[in-house]
């Protein structure tokens, strides 16, 4: 008797140290979702200033490519 006693008070423990096991991992799962959709929102804004400072770039690269060409050709 006091081994099957003994073997029902280890299953309530192992069952409990299971729920306890799977209620982390629920909360470990949603910390990640959230990093993901933060990590995700990151690249999206790293992505829009590339393409924005490619612009300017390329702006700033036509005003000096127009003042060379005009101290080329003599205007300046």
């Amino acid at each position: 008797m006091r081994n099957i006693s003994g073997l029902e008070q280890r299953q309530v423990s192992l069952a409990e140290a299971i729920t306890r096991a799977h209620s982390r991992i629920d909360e470990i799962q949603d910390v990640l979702k959230d990093e993901v959709k933060g990590h995700e929102k990151r690249i999206q804004a790293i992505e829009l200033s590339l393409a924005k400072n490619q612009w300017i770039e390329r702006v700033i690269m036509v005003g000096v490519m127009a003042v060379i060409g005009l101290w080329v050709k003599g205007g300046l």
